[in-house]
């Protein structure tokens, strides 16, 4: 049996390697934390982190030129969210509620528990995705990153989910399947308690929604969901295959970026 502390670590680590990823595009050295004090009350009231040595020093010095990412670990209520999300992620890891386990690795999420957005693609689509539990194919990732960046959102500061947290493989996604998942999906948002969820394409905004999302249909632009605004996107799939739904996907960008600044008014 693996112990608590090795999950902790893994997982603490596809958070900053999922967030490096979107800045710069590979691993930086991150601040390297012992996780042997977990189950010791109140953990988060003392850190203990290992000092650099020598070689990381260096290391550190030859990356001066690359621009720093936040620090996530400064914000207020980090420490408890980031407990929870990765006690939740060491369940979801283990779940077996439907027959996709059985075929696929658990991806659990990744990306910064304090976030103000939550986004939420379909299903693990890819082997890429699977291994490196990171959102996303490499084309996919990289145009999303873009996406949000040209409405001034820090890619890195988001969280990212997946509705159905397996790859299907030879198997059909069911409705069972979706419901089982969907618990995952909602406590997950219950523990960020993001000012907005971001869908990525109308099976995700359908399920969230309880109704028939149709990006012709909807005249709505965005729903509530347990009192959380809900804005749905073109999924970059969608987007890479057809060319004529660009245009509209910047004007839905647009609208989103209309909403997160008047929310912070």
């Amino acid at each position: 049996m693996i112990e608590r502390s090795e999950i902790a670590k893994s997982l603490y680590r596809i958070v900053n390697l999922y967030s490096d990823y979107l800045e710069i595009g590979f691993l930086q050295k991150n601040e390297s934390i012992d996780f042997s004090f977990w189950n010791r009350e109140n953990f988060f009231d003392k850190k203990i982190v290992e000092k650099d040595s020598v070689k990381e020093k260096s290391d550190r010095e030859n990356l001066k030129n690359i621009s720093p990412l936040p620090n996530r670990a400064n914000k207020k209520g980090d420490g408890s969210k980031i407990k929870e999300i990765i006690e939740l992620a060491e369940r979801i890891s283990k779940c077996k509620m439907c027959p996709l386990s059985t075929e696929s690795k658990v991806v659990t999420g990744a990306g910064d528990p304090n976030s103000d957005i939550v986004v939420v693609s379909d299903y693990v689509s890819s082997n890429y995705e699977e291994e490196s539990a990171l959102p996303l194919n490499g084309r996919e990732l990289n145009a999303f990153k873009k996406w949000v960046e040209a409405i001034s959102i820090d890619s890195s500061s988001l969280f990212f989910t997946h509705m159905i947290k397996c790859h299907p493989k030879r198997l059909k996604i069911t409705a069972d399947s979706i419901s089982s998942c969907m618990k995952h999906l909602e406590v997950q948002i219950d523990i960020i308690k993001p000012k907005f969820i971001l869908c990525l394409g109308e099976r995700v905004a359908t399920q969230l929604g309880g109704k028939q999302f149709s990006f012709i249909g909807n005249r709505e632009d965005f729903f509530y969901y347990k009192g959380i605004k809900v804005f749905t996107i073109f999924h970059p799939r969608d987007v890479e295959a057809r060319e004529e739904l660009k245009k509209p996907l910047w004007a839905m960008l647009k609208k989103f970026k209309n909403y997160i600044q008047a929310n912070e008014q």
